[in-house]
């Protein structure tokens, strides 16, 4: 591809329907809003709470809690853990966020969007920077079409914000090869270092760049001040990170059996991530990109490439889902607007249908069953309903009113209350406890009780609920994975004397249990959520292995045929996370 100082003067064919800045303003507003409106929609009606996949934010509740002058450790005491792990100053930021618009879990979901917005933005800008505004326009259209670029912001996912700083640490080299202001070595500078100071998995983006700006674009590159001074700042930022890096790796690679067990086939995991719609138009525009002339394969081409094969790569070490490799997929977004740019008129309608056609299930208030509408679900992948694990449509069966309302009926008033969770707070089998989403709802004197995790002794006697998960045949793994949080349930629900309070049917598979002692709630007047049923639990609630079922109040009959049905219906639209 010719750099910016070097294009070719364009054709007529090529430009003449974009000729005019209008549709390419249309454009590039509609790939902008599209995909941020969805993502507010999804944010306000979605019932769920955040969830801290990959344990990135665990300690994001105790900083800001110091940062309020709240109960807990005190702010030397909550920074101090701070400068000595990766992300520490992300979570850092998002404390400050939240001090600043307040605890909720909206503000917090506000970082998503602002994420969202800044990488297709990028994405515009890396491609105008390369080609012209026609390219930039339609790498930021097609972005927007590609579920690991727009959908994955939703689950709060670290590698997003990781795509940003990746990206941001390239523009101002794409932009000039020799960096020549002093801002844009700033820019540079600090991109890369808090990309490096997030997670190690900056290593791979970053390393690519730094040998890109040292070899130089066409004979132009960097003075080697400049570069000195980029590497000074990238090699101190990444000292943790190296630092690090055996642990990072070796856990990785330990974990590679598991993640081959647990996450959806390679296939699977690209049906969901780029789409059977939004995946062969972008790989019709790398098609055209290689077709179109030697010159779109050389200079910061070759950079992007790379970036779009790594995750390939790095899938084959270790087998994590895909989703890990965000910059890799904004990068094949860039390439394929590039080659859809030299498309003439069907360049910009296929970028377009990429966004569109797999959105118009999506659409608030539109039904997918049956029709129109039922087929381009079913051709896309889009699940006729929200379900538990999806992220492409907001899910309402149970969620924080739910569990606000059992809280109020399960603790002690003006106290701490304790918790239990032996899987996910608000969905299954999910390593993250709950912490993070009780404490942007508000519920800060609720302290979790991972039964997953050994107690100090008599801790299970304080415990004032626990919230438990049941789908069936499906649980099997889980128990054997956490065999330690299957053996404190027993205890709970044994020698505690917890007994069902409430239960709802969450999902074809799965019902969801609140267990309280007695099963009675603590607060006798408090009202339970009357989509549910108060006490014990009926068909589809299986008692756990070495539970006499008459304990829960169960039959041992389980739905065999909801679990079938769902297992006939069941999608790739969501991954196990297994990041730990």
């Amino acid at each position: 591809m010719p750099s910016s100082d070097q294009r070719p003067a364009p054709s007529a064919g090529s430009l003449a329907p974009m000729s005019s800045p209008w549709p390419l303003r249309v454009l590039a507003a509609a790939g902008l809003l599209v995909p941020a409106g969805l993502h507010v929609d999804y944010v306000l009606h979605d019932a769920r709470l955040p969830r801290d996949l990959g344990l990135f934010y665990e300690r994001l509740p105790q900083v800001h809690a110091a940062l309020a002058g709240g109960e807990g450790p005190t702010l030397e005491q909550a920074l101090r853990p701070l400068l000595h792990r990766t992300g520490g100053w992300y979570e850092l930021f998002l404390a400050l966020w939240l001090r600043v618009f307040g605890l909720s879990v909206e503000a917090f979901q506000a970082v998503d969007v602002l994420a969202l917005v800044l990488l297709l933005c990028l994405c515009g800008l890396v491609g105008r920077a390369l080609a012209r505004p026609r390219a930039g326009v339609l790498a930021l259209v097609l972005a927007g079409g590609l579920p690991y670029v727009s959908i994955f912001p939703r689950m709060s996912w670290i590698h997003v914000v990781e795509a940003v700083l990746v990206l941001g640490a390239a523009l101002p080299w794409l932009r000039d090869p020799t960096l020549g202001r002093a801002r844009a070595v700033a820019a540079t500078i600090a991109c890369g270092a808090l990309a490096l100071l997030l997670r190690p998995s900056a290593l791979p983006w970053l390393g690519p760049l730094a040998l890109a700006m040292v070899v130089g674009v066409q004979g132009r590159r960097p003075s080697w001040k400049r570069l000195a001074l980029v590497a000074v700042g990238w090699l101190l930022a990444a000292l943790p990170a190296l630092l690090e890096l055996q642990r990072y790796l070796t856990t990785k690679v330990a974990a590679r059996a598991r993640y081959a067990h647990d996450v959806p086939a390679l296939g699977e995991q690209l049906l969901v991530g780029v789409g059977v719609v939004g995946g062969p138009v972008a790989l019709l525009g790398l098609l055209a990109l290689w077709l179109r002339g030697s010159e779109a394969r050389r200079g910061p081409t070759l950079l992007l490439a790379t970036w779009a094969a790594l995750p390939f790569l790095l899938w084959g070490l270790f087998r994590a889902g895909m989703d890990n490799f965000t910059p890799g997929f904004a990068a094949l977004a860039v390439l394929g607007g590039l080659g859809l740019a030299r498309l003439g008129r069907v360049g910009p309608v296929l970028a377009v249908t990429a966004l569109l056609l797999p959105t118009l299930p999506r659409l608030p208030g539109l039904s997918t069953h049956g029709g129109a509408l039922g087929q381009v679900a079913a051709a896309t992948g889009m699940p006729p309903k929200a379900n538990l694990q999806s992220l492409y449509r907001p899910y309402t069966e149970f969620g924080r009113d739910h569990i606000a309302a059992l809280l109020a009926a399960s603790c002690p008033p003006d106290q701490r209350c304790r918790l239990a969770v032996d899987q996910g707070l608000n969905v299954p089998y999910s390593e993250a406890p709950g912490r993070l989403g009780l404490y942007l709802a508000g519920h800060t004197r609720v302290d979790v009780i991972d039964l997953r995790a050994a107690q100090p002794t008599g801790e299970l006697d304080r415990v004032h609920a626990l919230v438990h998960w049941d789908c069936g045949d499906r649980d099997i793994a889980w128990r054997q994975r956490f065999p330690l949080g299957m053996d404190q349930l027993l205890v709970l629900l044994g020698d505690r004397g917890f007994a069902p309070l409430w239960h709802k049917r969450a999902s074809t598979e799965c019902v969801v249990v609140w267990f309280t002692p007695g099963g009675a709630p603590l607060v006798e007047d408090a009202t339970l959520p009357g989509d549910g049923v108060r006490g014990v639990a009926g068909p589809g609630f299986s008692a756990p292995k070495g539970v006499d079922p008459r304990a829960l109040g169960t039959g041992e009959e389980e739905d065999r045929t909801a679990a079938e049905e769902a297992r006939e219906m069941r999608k790739p639209m969501g991954h196990s996370r297994a990041r730990q």
